[in-house]
């Protein structure tokens, strides 16, 4: 019989000692992550990119510590509707969970792939801002070449020059990184236009996807 869908962060373990003596924590904490799968599925891979959780408590033999599940709201979009298999590992001692047989409602798929978008929405958002303030920085660079090579002039470290660059730009890292890094033709006047176009094209494409990003966020 499956459990009832308690969404993607509803569920947790209890690490249960099973031994005869108490157990103690060497600095291991419980920090548990899981997945979910299809029923039977024998090739289920569970990754975890940092360790976090509850810090690790005592147990006496028979003592258990309930313990939450760390699931990617990835793993939830991917489904269908239906029964599925969560599978779980306490990541500080290598222990895996027998799978438990889970159902999975539409609104907890529906729910994750929203999350989802706007996740991704907003890695798009950073992106062509970060792209935004490079190339307005290379434009706004052009005309105080001269002063950009007197406010380098003998720094013999990149971090050096890059810092020289933001404080007399008055950019930040971000933008004097790349006026560090721009070639002679993307301060030469002739790509001015070519510049231009660029920061203007980025620029509706920034407010379209804003603006699609507030949509989204407002859907029931």
């Amino acid at each position: 019989m499956a459990r009832p869908d308690a969404g993607p962060d509803g569920y947790a373990i209890d690490i249960v000692n099973t031994g005869e003596v108490r157990w103690e924590p060497d600095g291991d904490s419980f920090d548990v992550v899981g997945t979910v799968a299809a029923v039977g599925d024998a090739s289920v891979y569970i990754g975890w990119a940092t360790m976090g959780g509850m810090r690790g408590v005592p147990l006496d033999p028979g003592e258990y510590a309930r313990v939450p599940v760390r699931i990617e709201e990835s793993a939830w979009a991917k489904l269908a509707p239906g029964e599925h298999e969560l599978h779980a590992l306490l990541v500080p001692l290598r222990v895996k969970s027998e799978p438990l047989r889970i159902g999975v409602a539409p609104q907890t798929i529906r729910v994750a792939q929203m999350s989802n978008r706007s996740r991704d929405s907003g890695r798009r958002l950073r992106a062509m801002a970060d792209d935004l303030r490079r190339q307005r920085a290379i434009q706004d660079a052009v005309p105080r070449l001269a002063d950009i090579v007197a406010a380098i002039d003998g720094t013999t470290a990149e971090e050096d020059a890059v810092s020289a660059i933001e404080e007399l730009l008055g950019v930040d890292s971000v933008a004097a990184e790349a006026v560090f890094a721009a070639s002679v033709s993307d301060l030469h006047p002739s790509s001015a236009e070519r510049r231009r176009e660029r920061i203007a094209h980025t620029e509706r494409s920034l407010e379209r996807e804003s603006s699609g990003d507030v949509r989204h966020t407002g859907e029931a």
